[in-house]
């Protein structure tokens, strides 16, 4: 950005005033939510929450699972997508997959432990989640220096049958760029809940602190949720699960949260989550 002075006063400069969530009743009991000025909140006939409060969002919470390996490579389940180093390709992922409030139907694989619904497939440095640089819209089981031209490769393979179909990676036997540990886990993306699982086969320690990234991140980086890759051992699960954070216009409602009340019948996404406010 350059700023140059002409000697001419600016002109229409406009105040940035603070902004908050805005609660507008629709009917029927329904809240809409939008974030506003106190002033505009007024206007459209809501009530105004306070500065920086906000509407309700989506996000991705991570938990340790316990769910075994899947296989596709052995016994030829999966294709081998033939990437070299810093390499990527775009893939049918065989089904609608929400994600972050986004619907896709194909999603790149790159050579560097890393899938995304953007175009940067080949970033060999990674970033800490979250991030705005490239990728963004990512999921990243291992992302790091990975070199399949050397060993290995990467795989694809879908499971299932409609509502339960699967879409999985592996990234089978690669070494990082310029070593001989060989490295196999893979990501797997689910139909049913939108559910994001990472399963680790076999592993090495990352090389030094912030050499690999885990996790998934937005758009544009305002939404992230990562986890420490030195808790990764062989036979490690995570699962990515997506819910809904209570904003500032949630609606009160009775809700039975007692065993087998699941999903959560407010948010049939939530994954049996019942977040409640005290």
């Amino acid at each position: 950005l350059t700023i140059t002075d002409d000697g001419v006063a600016c002109a229409g400069a406009v105040a940035c005033l603070p902004a908050g969530a805005c609660c507008i009743e629709v009917g029927g009991g329904v809240v809409d939510c939008v974030v506003t000025t106190t002033a505009d909140c007024t206007a459209l006939g809501g009530t105004y929450m306070g500065d920086d409060t906000f509407c309700a969002y989506h996000d991705y919470f991570a938990f340790e699972c316990t769910q075994m390996w899947e296989e596709i490579v052995t016994n030829g389940v999966g294709t081998d997508l033939g990437l070299g180093d810093d390499d990527g390709v775009v893939v049918p992922i065989g089904f609608d997959f929400t994600f972050y409030d986004t619907v896709y139907t194909d999603i790149g694989v790159g050579s560097n432990g890393y899938m995304t619904f953007g175009t940067d497939l080949t970033d060999l440095s990674n970033d800490p989640i979250p991030d705005d640089f490239d990728p963004n819209l990512l999921i990243a089981p291992w992302w790091d220096d990975l070199n399949p031209s050397a060993n290995g490769g990467v795989y694809v393979g879908y499971w299932g049958m409609a509502p339960n179909r699967v879409l999985m990676v592996t990234w089978y036997e690669v070494p990082e760029y310029g070593g001989t540990d060989y490295m196999t886990f893979q990501a797997i993306l689910k139909e049913q809940g939108n559910k994001i699982s990472f399963r680790y086969h076999t592993m090495f320690p990352q090389a030094y602190a912030g050499d690999v990234t885990i996790g998934v991140e937005n758009a544009d980086a305002t939404l992230g949720t990562s986890w420490d890759p030195d808790l990764v051992v062989d036979g490690y699960c995570l699962n990515f699960l997506p819910d809904t954070v209570p904003g500032a216009c949630t609606n009160p409602a009775p809700l039975d949260v007692s065993p087998g009340w699941c999903p959560n019948v407010l948010d049939v996404q939530s994954n049996g989550i019942v977040r409640v406010a005290i």
